[in-house]
């Protein structure tokens, strides 16, 4: 009985491996290699339940527990919701520990901060990116180095740390040169970009994001490039040439259904609802929040999903429905205590009590 689990679970493992190296190579319809996996999910799921559980009974179960996410991680990232992921990966860590494989023990600590990151939970992610990059340099791994220090840099700008992040993705830039690794300054590039944008310097962000963008069509990374476009979106919004973002926010929208890409479409939509708020047109901006709240939510993503209920809030007191304004403008901010954001709470407290001084200016 034994032996038939084993067997079972190595070719669910294997099965899904698969699956992962034709969704990365974009050599099938992504949409059809989602439906198998969607298909076969059930078996997959089982087998690596199984491997988990009975991990210490041999070392060759214990090797499977720590490929398992390994053998998932561009379809989990696309398909799966970030706690089911975090049950792999930890698994994974704790077979990797147990084998004293160095290597796998710093990529998942890497990638538990990825997605506790997603989740809007910041500081716990960078405990993990300092443990991965830790590790790393402790083995002499130059090159993988470069994940934890650009993952460090996105989050302590997602805190507000810009000097610490503009550093991280220097260090990351530096190291990639050294080692030959141009391809991979990308996301260093992309991320330096989103800093500058939100330091107003757009000038020097563009520059950034131009330079990513065309690496990425280089390397044909179609689900990067829409995350590139979503931000030169958001530029083009904070500019004044809503046309542009439009444009752009809609190429990426594309790029997102096609490779049925959660996140970004959830950004996509995001950044439309922004551009029509500028312009003005509330039905569209309403349209697009709420559509990008129900990725957020789907994707239990609490930063984006607080994020999109006060844009919604902010719509609704434009239209002069403070009632409802204030219903999603207070959830927001449950959500910001919750994560202990404090530039966001403040924000938030200032748009609910900017409602309740309208209020008693009409009356």
């Amino acid at each position: 009985m034994k032996n038939a689990h084993y067997r079972h679970a190595r070719y669910s493992c294997d099965f899904l491996k698969k699956l992962d190296e034709l969704y990365l190579a974009q050599e099938e319809n992504p949409s059809a290699l989602l439906e198998k996996f969607d298909k076969h999910w059930p078996q997959i799921a089982r087998g690596q339940a199984w491997a988990e559980k009975n991990a210490h009974e041999d070392l060759s179960i214990l090797a499977l527990c720590m490929e398992f996410p390994n053998a998932s991680s561009f379809i989990f990232e696309i398909r799966r919701i970030p706690t089911e992921d975090y049950q792999w990966v930890k698994a994974g860590l704790s077979a990797s520990q147990a084998l004293g494989d160095r290597e796998n023990e710093a990529s998942f600590f890497n990638r538990l901060g990825n997605i506790v990151s997603e989740l809007g939970q910041y500081k716990k992610a960078i405990k993990y990116y300092e443990k991965s990059l830790s590790i790393y340099m402790d083995i002499g791994d130059k090159e993988g180095t470069i994940y934890p220090l650009g993952n460090l840099g996105m989050d302590y700008r997602r805190i507000g740390d810009y000097e610490k992040a503009i550093n991280c993705h220097q260090q990351a830039l530096t190291i990639a040169h050294e080692i030959g690794e141009i391809h991979s300054t990308r996301f260093d590039l992309l991320s330096l970009g989103l800093i500058y944008s939100d330091l107003g310097e757009y000038s020097r962000a563009v520059e950034y994001l131009e330079q990513s963008l065309k690496l990425t069509k280089e390397m044909e990374d179609t689900s990067m490039e829409g995350a590139i476009l979503s931000n030169l979106g958001l530029i083009g919004t904070n500019t004044g040439l809503y046309e542009d973002a439009i444009n752009f926010h809609k190429q990426a929208l594309e790029i997102a259904q096609i490779t049925q890409n959660k996140n970004l479409e959830g950004e996509a939509l995001g950044g439309l609802g922004n551009a029509y708020a500028e312009l003005r047109n509330f039905d569209q901006a309403l349209k697009y929040y709420l559509l990008a709240l129900s990725i957020s939510r789907e994707r239990e993503n609490k930063y984006d999903e607080a994020a999109d209920l006060g844009n919604i809030g902010n719509i609704y007191a434009e239209l002069g429905q403070q009632n409802s304004a204030l219903l999603y403008m207070k959830r927001a901010l449950e959500i910001f205590i919750d994560l202990r954001l404090t530039s966001e709470i403040e924000r938030a407290k200032k748009n609910i009590a900017s409602i309740y001084t309208d209020t008693i200016d009409t009356d």
